[in-house]
Protein backbone atom coordinates (compact mmCIF):
# COMPACT_ATOMS: atom_id res chain seq x y z
CA UNK A 1 0.00 0.00 0.00
CA UNK A 2 1.40 3.47 -0.85
CA UNK A 3 0.16 7.26 -0.80
CA UNK A 4 1.61 9.74 -3.57
CA UNK A 5 1.25 12.97 -4.55
CA UNK A 6 2.81 15.11 -7.58
CA UNK A 7 4.33 12.11 -9.14
CA UNK A 8 6.32 10.86 -5.58
CA UNK A 9 5.08 8.02 -3.49
CA UNK A 10 5.89 6.56 0.08
CA UNK A 11 5.13 3.27 1.33
CA UNK A 12 2.55 3.24 4.22
CA UNK A 13 4.19 1.71 7.31
CA UNK A 14 2.04 2.65 9.94
CA UNK A 15 -1.93 3.07 10.82
CA UNK A 16 -1.87 6.40 10.45
CA UNK A 17 0.50 8.03 7.62
CA UNK A 18 0.34 11.43 5.25
CA UNK A 19 1.87 13.22 3.17
CA UNK A 20 1.11 16.99 2.13
CA UNK A 21 -2.16 15.57 0.22
CA UNK A 22 -3.32 12.24 1.37
CA UNK A 23 -3.91 11.03 4.97
CA UNK A 24 -4.66 7.24 5.27
CA UNK A 25 -5.04 5.54 8.55
CA UNK A 26 -6.69 2.20 9.78
CA UNK A 27 -10.07 1.47 11.34
CA UNK A 28 -12.42 -0.43 12.74
CA UNK A 29 -15.37 -1.75 10.68
CA UNK A 30 -16.36 -5.30 11.43
CA UNK A 31 -13.11 -5.96 13.35
CA UNK A 32 -9.71 -3.87 14.62
CA UNK A 33 -8.47 -2.35 11.42
CA UNK A 34 -9.98 -3.86 9.17
CA UNK A 35 -10.66 -1.04 6.69
CA UNK A 36 -8.67 2.07 5.88
CA UNK A 37 -9.66 5.86 6.18
CA UNK A 38 -8.16 7.85 3.09
CA UNK A 39 -8.92 11.73 3.24
CA UNK A 40 -7.47 14.47 0.14
CA UNK A 41 -6.64 17.42 1.27
CA UNK A 42 -7.05 18.92 -2.17
CA UNK A 43 -3.70 20.81 -2.27
CA UNK A 44 -2.34 18.51 -5.22
CA UNK A 45 -2.92 15.32 -7.09
CA UNK A 46 -3.19 12.37 -4.33
CA UNK A 47 -3.25 8.74 -4.99
CA UNK A 48 -3.52 5.74 -2.95
CA UNK A 49 -2.59 2.87 -4.68
CA UNK A 50 -1.59 -1.16 -3.85
CA UNK A 51 1.49 -2.26 -5.61
CA UNK A 52 3.32 -5.47 -6.29
CA UNK A 53 6.87 -6.62 -6.68
CA UNK A 54 6.20 -8.89 -8.94
CA UNK A 55 3.43 -8.32 -12.19
CA UNK A 56 0.04 -10.42 -11.87
CA UNK A 57 -1.52 -11.74 -14.73
CA UNK A 58 -5.32 -10.66 -14.33
CA UNK A 59 -6.34 -11.68 -18.30
CA UNK A 60 -8.37 -14.84 -16.62
CA UNK A 61 -10.10 -12.62 -14.35
CA UNK A 62 -11.30 -10.72 -17.43
CA UNK A 63 -12.28 -13.58 -19.46
CA UNK A 64 -14.23 -14.91 -16.24
CA UNK A 65 -16.60 -11.29 -16.28
CA UNK A 66 -14.46 -10.29 -12.84
CA UNK A 67 -14.93 -7.03 -11.34
CA UNK A 68 -12.50 -4.92 -9.01
CA UNK A 69 -14.58 -4.53 -5.70
CA UNK A 70 -14.48 -3.31 -2.26
CA UNK A 71 -17.24 -1.73 0.31
CA UNK A 72 -17.17 1.70 0.44
CA UNK A 73 -18.16 4.58 2.64
CA UNK A 74 -18.03 8.43 1.55
CA UNK A 75 -17.09 10.07 5.10
CA UNK A 76 -16.95 13.82 2.74
CA UNK A 77 -18.00 14.09 -0.55
CA UNK A 78 -15.48 14.60 -3.30
CA UNK A 79 -14.62 18.16 -4.93
CA UNK A 80 -13.24 17.14 -7.77
CA UNK A 81 -12.92 14.12 -10.17
CA UNK A 82 -12.28 10.98 -8.65
CA UNK A 83 -10.44 7.70 -11.12
CA UNK A 84 -9.92 4.39 -10.06
CA UNK A 85 -6.86 2.91 -12.23
CA UNK A 86 -4.90 -0.04 -12.87
CA UNK A 87 -1.36 -0.08 -13.88
CA UNK A 88 1.40 -2.07 -15.53
CA UNK A 89 5.51 -0.47 -15.86
CA UNK A 90 5.17 1.80 -19.11
CA UNK A 91 2.33 3.25 -20.71
CA UNK A 92 -0.57 0.95 -20.25
CA UNK A 93 -1.92 2.97 -17.40
CA UNK A 94 -5.90 3.13 -17.23
CA UNK A 95 -7.97 5.38 -15.65
CA UNK A 96 -12.20 4.80 -14.73
CA UNK A 97 -13.77 8.13 -13.35
CA UNK A 98 -15.48 7.38 -9.66
CA UNK A 99 -16.57 10.72 -9.68
CA UNK A 100 -20.51 10.10 -10.25
CA UNK A 101 -20.12 5.91 -8.60
CA UNK A 102 -18.93 7.67 -5.73
CA UNK A 103 -21.76 10.29 -5.16
CA UNK A 104 -24.29 7.85 -5.47
CA UNK A 105 -23.28 6.21 -2.36
CA UNK A 106 -25.49 7.48 0.46
CA UNK A 107 -23.42 9.44 3.15
CA UNK A 108 -21.97 7.76 6.04
CA UNK A 109 -22.83 4.08 4.91
CA UNK A 110 -21.20 1.41 3.81
CA UNK A 111 -21.81 0.15 0.16
CA UNK A 112 -20.49 -2.35 -2.26
CA UNK A 113 -18.85 -1.08 -5.37
CA UNK A 114 -17.24 -2.86 -8.20
CA UNK A 115 -15.84 -1.67 -11.61
CA UNK A 116 -15.89 -4.36 -14.43
CA UNK A 117 -12.49 -5.60 -15.19
CA UNK A 118 -13.05 -4.77 -19.04
CA UNK A 119 -13.63 -0.87 -18.46
CA UNK A 120 -9.73 -1.44 -17.81
CA UNK A 121 -8.95 -3.36 -20.29
CA UNK A 122 -10.70 -1.29 -22.89
CA UNK A 123 -8.78 1.85 -21.31
CA UNK A 124 -5.34 0.64 -22.54
CA UNK A 125 -4.63 -1.93 -19.48
CA UNK A 126 -2.67 -5.13 -20.28
CA UNK A 127 -4.21 -7.12 -18.04
CA UNK A 128 -1.13 -9.98 -18.32
CA UNK A 129 1.16 -7.37 -16.88
CA UNK A 130 -0.68 -5.76 -13.73
CA UNK A 131 1.73 -4.19 -11.08
CA UNK A 132 -1.45 -2.30 -9.57
CA UNK A 133 -4.53 -3.08 -9.29
CA UNK A 134 -6.38 -0.11 -7.79
CA UNK A 135 -5.04 3.13 -7.69
CA UNK A 136 -7.34 5.68 -6.37
CA UNK A 137 -6.78 9.20 -7.21
CA UNK A 138 -7.80 12.96 -7.24
CA UNK A 139 -6.57 16.62 -7.33
CA UNK A 140 -9.71 17.60 -5.03
CA UNK A 141 -11.29 17.10 -1.22
CA UNK A 142 -12.21 13.57 -0.27
CA UNK A 143 -12.73 11.42 2.63
CA UNK A 144 -13.33 7.93 2.14
CA UNK A 145 -13.12 4.57 4.02
CA UNK A 146 -12.88 1.25 1.98
CA UNK A 147 -12.40 -2.41 2.78
CA UNK A 148 -12.65 -6.11 1.09
CA UNK A 149 -10.71 -5.39 -1.82
CA UNK A 150 -10.83 -7.91 -4.47
CA UNK A 151 -11.24 -9.30 -8.08
CA UNK A 152 -14.06 -11.63 -8.11
CA UNK A 153 -15.01 -13.52 -11.15
CA UNK A 154 -18.86 -13.95 -12.19
CA UNK A 155 -20.04 -10.41 -11.53
CA UNK A 156 -19.64 -7.75 -14.45
CA UNK A 157 -23.11 -8.11 -14.59
CA UNK A 158 -23.82 -6.39 -11.82
CA UNK A 159 -20.79 -3.97 -11.51
CA UNK A 160 -21.52 -0.39 -10.56
CA UNK A 161 -19.43 1.05 -12.94
CA UNK A 162 -20.05 -1.42 -16.39
CA UNK A 163 -18.19 -1.07 -19.85
CA UNK A 164 -20.08 -3.62 -22.20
Amino acid sequence: LFIGNDGQRQPVISSTQNNSVVKIQSIDKQVQEDARKVTFNGKGNGQLSFVASFPQDLRSYLEADATLSFAVKVNSPASASVSLGMACQEQCDSQVDLTNALANVPAGSWQAMSIDLACFDQRGAQMGQIFTPFALSTAGQLSMSFTDVAILPNTAGDATVQCR
